[in-house]
């Protein structure tokens, strides 16, 4: 299988169903990284302006290698935060990760990740990197929506059926949960995209929300070539708003623009 969806031009919403957006990049170890303090207050130095914020997290770590042993590592994380806490960057060893929970547009995610970008360059030198991922968690919520639009909404009006589809023998999705993971490459041979989607509950647990969980992604065995690394991002955002657009029924659209 392939992934196969039409390019469509991307449209900024009054909002959105967004939970979280991420941009990481995974780079083969840089060790100096937590040994001197004053590397990380350099790196801090560079995006305090954006992310005045800053707290230190222990963390375990578990790697599995081709064979399918396992270990597990305990590991320093640096968080860099806004001073709401909705944007960070987080940096570690082998991970440089843009996080959001206040998405507004593709071009704001982009440009916090260059701030981290290039501040690792430029305190830490060349970076290896072997993985880009790019992660967009949509959780669109029935009841929010219903409440918003002053209508009872069913899930049909908000996410196309294909979406929606069960076993034959199962008519009814009230009380029903269901998780679906894809994984494909894309047609032009650019890497790989994963897409979870299903009836989960929110995270009160009160009521049911449909998740709709893409990834995609580049996984090299050679380096990734990071001059215009801005791009290639930008491009897996269309990717991802493509086929986020083959989900949204009318009045997903309707709530979104309003």
């Amino acid at each position: 299988m392939t992934w196969q969806f039409e390019n469509v031009s991307p449209k900024i919403y009054g909002r959105n169903p967004l939970a979280s957006t991420h941009i990481e990049l995974r780079f083969h170890p840089i060790t100096r990284i937590g040994r001197q303090q004053a590397d990380i207050a350099m790196f801090q130095d560079l995006v305090r302006k954006t992310f005045p914020k800053f707290k230190q997290n222990n963390v375990r770590g578990v790697s599995i290698d081709p064979l399918g042993n396992f270990s597990v590592q305990d590991e320093i994380e640096y968080e860099f935060s806004d001073v709401k806490g909705r944007n960070s960057i987080t940096l570690n060893q082998q991970i440089l990760r843009v996080n959001s929970s206040d998405h507004k547009d593709r071009h704001a995610l982009i440009e916090q990740f260059s701030i981290g970008m290039n501040a690792l360059t430029e305190v830490f030198g060349e970076v290896s990197a072997f993985r880009l991922g790019v992660r967009y968690v949509n959780n669109i919520d029935k009841e929010r929506i219903s409440s918003d639009l002053n209508q009872q909404l069913e899930w049909g009006s908000l996410v196309s059926g294909e979406f929606l589809s069960m076993p034959h023998e199962i008519d009814d999705l009230s009380n029903t949960n269901f998780l679906t993971e894809i994984r494909s490459n894309l047609a032009n041979g650019d890497g790989e995209m994963t897409l979870r989607f299903g009836l989960t509950q929110n995270q009160q647990g009160a009521s049911d929300c449909f998740r709709f969980d893409l990834d995609r992604y580049l996984h090299s065995e050679e380096n990734i070539e990071l001059t215009g690394i801005e791009k290639t991002i930008e491009s897996f955002t269309q990717d991802i708003y493509c086929l986020f657009d083959k989900v949204m029924a009318e009045k997903l659209k309707l709530w979104m623009d309003s």
